[in-house]
């Protein structure tokens, strides 16, 4: 049986976003102005520790027992992960988080950290798959050709598709430069 890494609470993560970091001065940019303040914060932490406890957690013997495999061309994921993943998308926290279109709300990335924080430690196999994605989607939001951004984003931004690490340094020293694939 997997081990649980969920929060019992989520005090720390609270005195550190309220208490420590400069939280009201993100609070104030204009972007999220109108939209946050600090006594927004227990809102969004509180019912994200329920999901990563009654949701995510649950699917963390899964990753653990049935590990991502290949087969026939084929990347195999444990069985929760698609509905997990399909879900988390849905709420609002995958790529979502980071559409930069107009009428967008994004939450402020100090609030994303700490939510990711808690659902990294609820099951720690699946998180790559929405960060890494929510990655590759920024990588090619702010640097790709219209081409690009019409052909993946679209996609990307709906959780249809995932993305993967970006890897630019092939000599950098890590064993990532070692891993091969096939899309």
């Amino acid at each position: 049986m997997a081990a649980n890494f969920a929060y019992l609470n989520a005090r720390d993560l609270k005195f550190i976003i309220k208490e420590w970091l400069p939280t009201e001065q993100v609070f104030n940019y204009p972007k999220f102005a109108d939209y946050y303040s600090k006594e927004d914060v227990d809102s969004v932490i509180d019912p994200c520790l329920k999901m990563a406890k009654e949701l995510i957690e649950p699917t963390n013997e899964d990753g653990d027992s049935n590990p991502v495999r290949f087969e026939n061309g084929k990347v195999i994921l444990p069985e929760s992960f698609g509905p997990l993943y399909h879900q988390l998308q849905q709420e609002g926290w995958g790529t979502s988080n980071i559409d930069d279109s107009e009428d967008a709300m994004v939450l402020p990335n100090i609030l994303v950290a700490a939510v990711w924080e808690m659902f990294a430690a609820a099951n720690p196999t699946f998180g790559p798959y929405i960060i890494l994605t929510s990655g590759a989607a920024g990588l090619i939001q702010s640097h790709g050709d219209e081409k690009l951004k019409e052909m993946f984003l679209p996609k990307m931004m709906d959780g249809t598709w995932a993305g993967t690490m970006c890897l630019t340094e092939p000599t950098a020293g890590s064993d990532v430069g070692d891993i091969l694939s096939r899309a």
